[in-house]
């Protein structure tokens, strides 16, 4: 049983980073929206896109990753209880 608690710490600490990565990410996105909003150079919005699809890709894995933590649970759940 000790397995299912350890995965689960980790899916949990993965999910912890993911979040981290998607506010810094954001953050990022918003820093290029002002450079480019205040200079008008082309690269700095090529940047600014880059991030928010970043961004987007990291709440698409967020996403996946809780598919994968509520599979586990429900799996673990129906091996403890013999089904």
């Amino acid at each position: 049983m000790s397995y299912d608690v350890t995965l689960g710490e980790a899916l949990s600490g993965i999910a912890d980073e993911l979040n981290v990565l998607c506010e810094e990410s954001a953050e990022l996105k918003a820093v290029y929206n002002q450079a480019s909003t205040d200079t008008d150079l082309t690269f700095i919005k090529i940047i600014e896109h880059r991030y928010e699809d970043l961004t987007e890709e990291f709440i698409k894995l967020s996403e996946l990753l809780e598919e994968l933590r509520v599979k586990l649970k429900d799996m673990m759940e129906g091996v403890s209880s013999g089904r």
